[in-house]
């Protein structure tokens, strides 16, 4: 499964659960979602990761390497 998917669903989950504050008491709705952000967090950190590395290797692919040559 995709890290973006997988972040997704938690985000959405986490949402619901913010919704549904009403029918659940505060302190466990509130260990919900701080567990729900935290099982997200690395999902999150990984697909910024993996953003950065195909941004960067996709300007490299564009870049002409003898435009840089010290010649």
């Amino acid at each position: 499964m995709k890290s973006t998917l997988v972040f997704t669903i938690t985000f959405v989950l986490s949402l619901l659960l913010f919704e549904a504050s009403s029918l659940v008491p505060p302190q466990l709705l509130r260990q919900v979602l701080v567990f729900a952000i935290l099982v997200s967090l690395p999902f999150l950190v990984s697909f910024i990761g993996t953003l950065a590395i195909d941004h960067y290797t996709r300007f490299r692919a564009r870049t002409p390497t003898d435009k840089f040559a010290w010649s």
